[in-house]
């Protein structure tokens, strides 16, 4: 510790003998936040996708039209088997593959009746960001289309754990569909506006907070103007409802004891 207060006190002490350094030592950094912060992107668009289509229905093809109209998978060549991936992925060629099986379309088609379509998305492991990034992506497409229910039954379980996948995968926009979702379940079915809403009777709390926290998340990473302003909504409207329930609870809680 007293080395190091040393070197400071050196440092000073040559900075009072060359006050030229001082403009540099502060434009310096200034310099490089400004840089690093317009020029760090963590979205990852138009990623290389290889399609294997072994269903070949009508059902295979809307799915992969709602991977290429994402924006961000981008179709660079099919193959017959999953076998001829590696290849692909190995050579740089792409970077993720969409896997879908056969008996996907009659999948579909069966409806909740049936058994839920089933499909594979492999990414190469050497480029890890886009990798994860990609998933987080495919996981977000997935996850809308089954709380929707297109493509076979509606299970909004399974779309909040891949959404859950989306938001760990870096995928900044997964956090308003999230939160959307428990918004819905909380209020019977309403989104965040303008106006008074109530939340459905025996509510937890817990529910409330969740719900809010995956707001605040949207918040923060969310870019388009639209979800920070209905997430500002949600935050407004649904703060001041837990306060009442929170006092109720503990009154009856006290009452229950006395």
């Amino acid at each position: 510790m007293y080395g190091l207060l040393r070197v400071i006190v050196k440092e000073l002490f040559q900075l009072r003998q060359d006050r030229r350094m001082i403009p540099v030592l502060v434009a310096g950094p200034l310099i490089q936040m400004l840089a690093l912060g317009y020029a760090a992107n963590t979205d990852v668009n138009r990623i290389p996708t290889l399609l294997v289509d072994q269903d070949r229905t009508p059902a295979s093809r809307a799915l992969a039209d709602r991977f290429t109209g994402s924006g961000y998978f981008a179709l660079v060549g099919a193959v017959a088997t999953p076998d001829q991936v590696e290849p692909w992925l190995v050579d740089g060629r792409a970077q993720v593959a969409l896997v879908i099986p056969g008996g996907y379309g009659q999948d579909v088609a069966a409806g909740p009746a049936g058994h839920p379509p089933r499909v594979q998305v492999l990414a190469d492991g050497t480029d890890a960001n886009s990798a994860v990034v990609g998933l987080g992506y495919a996981s977000r497409i997935l996850g809308e289309m089954y709380v929707k229910g297109e493509g076979g039954k509606k299970d909004k379980k399974k779309a909040a754990q891949l959404w859950i996948a989306a938001e760990k995968g870096g995928d900044n926009y997964a956090s308003i569909l999230m939160a959307d979702q428990l918004f819905s379940d909380i209020t019977g079915g309403k989104q965040p506006g303008p106006g008074k809403f109530a939340f459905r009777g025996g509510v937890p709390l817990a529910d409330v907070e969740t719900a809010i926290s995956w707001y605040e998340d949207a918040q923060k990473r969310d870019p388009r103007a639209e979800s920070k302003k209905r997430a500002e909504m949600a935050g407004n409207f649904a703060l001041p409802c837990m306060w009442p329930r929170s006092v109720d609870a503990f009154v009856k809680g006290n009452r229950s004891t006395s």
